[in-house]
């Protein structure tokens, strides 16, 4: 190898995005570790807007309308796109944060959504985690948890090669693997 071809690959490892490489854990502790910021009156349907603990200084923020969520992580600012799913969900307690050099720069999340027959489909979401700097936070990609068997390598696939360089408001989140007529639909 030459030394200019040397020097030009060491230049493109320097400009390449960072990619997430490991992983770290939290639970998202809805009793414990959430403050309300602001939440229904007595007299309105119920919704509840918290910040939760989150992988060190970067919190979770959770929209709670009593029947759909809407999550955000990191340094969201209070007024953001609501992103859901189109029918009844919840979400699970463990968030697996991607980082990139002890940074956080995706989750993925496992939802429950409503199947409306009574049911529910586990859906994994990749998100894009808000940055300190304003870098914003956005869905990066879903994988059906029960179409795909290895539906936990997708989700990292997704993280670790789409999340750094994903353009949040220009690009569309899309489905990694196998879907089905029971897939869930995401809401904006």
């Amino acid at each position: 190898m030459t030394r200019r071809f040397a020097c030009f690959l060491a230049a493109l490892l320097l400009v390449a995005p960072a990619a997430a490489q490991e992983s770290a854990y939290t639970t998202l502790a809805f009793e414990t570790g959430c403050r309300v910021v602001s939440e229904s009156g007595p007299d309105e349907p119920p919704w509840v807007e918290l910040i939760c603990d989150g992988f060190r200084d970067y919190p979770v923020h959770v929209s709670d309308d009593g029947e759909r969520m809407s999550l955000a992580y990191g340094f969201a600012p209070d007024e953001r796109d609501w992103m859901s799913f189109q029918t009844f969900n919840r979400v699970h307690d463990t968030i697996e944060w991607r980082l990139a050099g002890g940074r956080p720069v995706a989750t993925i999340h496992r939802w429950f959504v409503s199947d409306l027959d009574g049911g529910e489909r586990q859906v994994l979401v990749v998100s894009r985690v808000w940055q300190p700097d304003g870098a914003p936070g956005c869905r990066v990609g879903f994988v059906d948890a029960q179409a795909n068997a290895d539906a936990n390598v997708l989700a990292r696939e997704i993280a670790d090669t789409h999340a750094a360089g994903f353009a949040c408001g220009k690009e569309i989140p899309a489905w990694r693997g196998a879907t089905t007529p029971a897939t869930p639909a995401p809401a904006p």
